[in-house]
């Protein structure tokens, strides 16, 4: 039985909506772990000032639809995943993060990324693409892609 522990801290902020579940993906921070399937299941969030915000100030979370989801592998070792990221919303959405999880056969995961898009207008849809280096174990129908975006 493997037991690790890591303890580092990574500054920052995010959002969660009233009763949501979310991933936070911090891309580009070197992680060394024994087995790429040990991968990490906890994470405590917020050992310091959390600045909450009452949650009637929010609304409800914005919906999105992604659509011509396609992953691919390339020559070079990575593994692309692109298609198009819609709202449903009736007003513009402006800085809408992407995040795509790539999971092995047992739908654990084994990476993420993710891509911010500037935004993605009233009804409408954009195209996102990200890349992240390729692993044997990753599993390209298993692939989840989720989008957060707060309203302005």
């Amino acid at each position: 039985m493997l037991k690790l522990s890591l303890k580092f801290s990574i500054s920052g902020s995010t959002f969660f909506y009233p009763n949501q579940t979310r991933y936070v993906v911090v891309s580009n921070y070197p992680l060394v772990v024994p087995s790429v399937s040990a991968g990490i299941r906890n994470v405590i969030i917020g050992r310091g000032t959390i600045a909450w915000v009452p949650s009637s100030t929010m609304g409800t979370v914005p919906i999105f639809l992604f659509s011509n989801i396609v992953t691919t592998s390339t020559t070079s070792g990575t593994v692309t995943v692109s298609g198009m990221a819609g709202s449903q919303e009736s007003i513009l959405l402006r800085s809408v993060e992407v995040d795509v999880i790539f999971k092995d056969k047992d739908q654990i995961s084994v990476g993420a990324s993710r891509t911010v898009i500037d935004q993605i207008p009233a009804n409408g849809s954009v195209p996102f693409s990200i890349s992240y280096p390729s692993s044997p174990d990753m599993v390209p129908n298993n692939t989840l892609v989720v989008g957060y975006a707060l309203r302005n």
